[in-house]
């Protein structure tokens, strides 16, 4: 027999361990080459880190739960009949196995926990945002990369103190009875109920720390009709998620004080206060103000959210302190003002820059050559959708000298080689960033080139015979 188990180790090593180990061996050494060793050891290291912690959890409390409530079972017996006599003898059974089963359920949701290792590492380097969010204060770096954590510890601890609680409760019932039933509950001994009311009483401490979550999460709940908090979700779900909280800590301690009652009634009486608060507020009260306050007005009782929503929205895509333009302005043009504005010039502005609405290109380019050529500027600067039309119009003022620039390098030889004095650009094809920079040539040339004195003298005669 011996032999067999040596043969089964030595397969599940050459099957299993030896593949897994050389897989990892080969990771490292990529990762080594490439300069990158973190890489490989901050997932390792945290899939590891996790598995220890949560195999070790869901062991300790399955099996030292269990492990009470084992002893409340009658030891187990083989009766042997001899020549001599009958006797008794004691055989181990369940107690035998309850580590092992344990330890086995223990490493499965070890392996089952690896897979947050990306949550774990959010939570271990979250930083400031320096953003809060306005109903509890808190950063918002918090809802990204330390909530979905505490969400899964407290997942965690629920669902296997609930296993350990059910376990408990079947063993309990068949050591008091034969047959398990609801009526065996009333036969527990003192024990078992203390046993079981400490296990209910951290189960409501767990649920308490889930309702906090819970409100947190309000923030970020897809559940309405914005992103976010909702008229029933501030006026009803909210407050109820807040008493809910304080109820099941009241609840928590008065059963961990049944833990010395050891009262089946008075427990029972606390679980049904919990369970009907629970069903009220969080499903009762929230659905019945939808329905009945929002939804006649819903539109005026959003408002405020649609708005917030917006605004976070804004805030989150670095559009807060985008100003708003009429739509017939043109980016380029905007932006050629305040641009000129930040250089210390001081901004004459015409068109729609002025009325907010669409004024004829004829008309602002008239007066914006005319404006140059009197001397009441020292330049102008006129955009149009192609820019074609604005540097035409201006030209048949008498001393203007309107140049369509779409580039940087055009406007730098309009200034340098014709003196031009009025900048058209293309409000299809000049962006924001693109006027700058257009502008950024023309105001760098403070002279006209020499070698094209003449041809500008030129102009400037056969415009003063017009």
């Amino acid at each position: 027999m011996r032999w067999r188990a040596y043969l089964l180790a030595f397969l599940a090593a050459a099957l299993v361990v030896w593949p897994t180990v050389a897989r990892w061996y080969t990771d490292w050494l990529w990762f080594v080459e490439l300069g990158y060793p973190r890489v490989f050891w901050v997932p390792f290291v945290s899939k590891a880190g996790l598995f220890g912690f949560v195999a070790t959890l869901v062991w300790a409390v399955l099996y030292l739960n269990l492990r009470v409530a084992v002893r409340a079972l009658p030891p187990p017996a083989r009766v042997e009949l001899r020549l001599d006599g009958t006797r008794y003898v004691p055989r181990p059974g369940l107690r035998r196995w309850l580590g092992v089963g344990c330890a086995a359920v223990a490493l499965l949701a070890g392996l089952a926990s690896t897979d947050q290792w990306v949550a774990f590492q959010q939570f271990l380097h979250a930083v400031p945002a320096g953003e809060q969010d306005p109903v509890f204060g808190r950063d918002v770096s918090f809802y990204m990369f330390r909530l979905p954590f505490w969400r899964f510890l407290q997942r965690l601890a629920w669902g296997w103190l609930l296993v350990a609680g059910l376990g408990c409760l079947v063993v309990y019932l068949a050591a008091a009875t034969t047959r398990p039933s609801l009526r065996g509950l009333l036969r527990l001994p003192p024990g078992a109920r203390a046993h079981l009311s400490l296990l209910a009483g951290l189960l409501l401490l767990v649920r308490a720390a889930g309702f906090r979550l819970d409100a947190y999460e309000l923030l970020t709940s897809q559940r309405g009709l914005v992103f976010g908090l909702t008229y029933a979700d501030v006026h009803a779900r909210l407050p109820a998620l807040q008493l809910l909280a304080l109820l099941a800590l009241v609840c928590a301690g008065l059963l961990l004080l049944n833990t010395w009652l050891r009262t089946l009634h008075f427990a029972a009486a606390v679980l049904g206060v919990m369970v009907a608060g629970w069903f009220v507020g969080v499903g009762l009260v929230p659905a019945a103000v939808q329905q009945l306050v929002v939804a006649p007005a819903e539109l005026s009782r959003e408002e405020p959210y649609l708005r917030a929503h917006i605004d976070a929205t804004l805030r989150a895509y670095g559009l807060h302190t985008a100003r708003t333009v009429p739509d017939d302005v043109y980016p380029a043009a905007q932006a050629a003002c305040d641009y000129l504005r930040e250089k210390g010039f001081e901004v004459i502005p015409v068109g729609s820059l002025v009325t907010g609405k669409g004024e004829p290109w004829t008309e602002v380019a008239m007066e914006v050559a005319q404006r140059v050529a009197k001397g009441e500027a020292l330049f102008g600067v006129v955009v149009c959708y192609t820019g074609t039309g604005v540097s035409i119009a201006a030209n048949k003022v008498r001393g203007a000298r309107a140049a369509l620039c779409n580039d940087a390098k055009t406007a730098e030889g309009a200034r340098k080689w014709n003196d031009a004095n009025i900048l058209a650009m293309s409000g299809r094809l000049v962006t924001a960033e693109v006027a700058h920079e257009i502008l950024d040539a023309w105001l760098s040339v403070t002279e006209i080139d020499p070698t094209e004195a003449e041809n500008i003298a030129k102009l400037k005669a056969w415009d003063e015979r017009r």
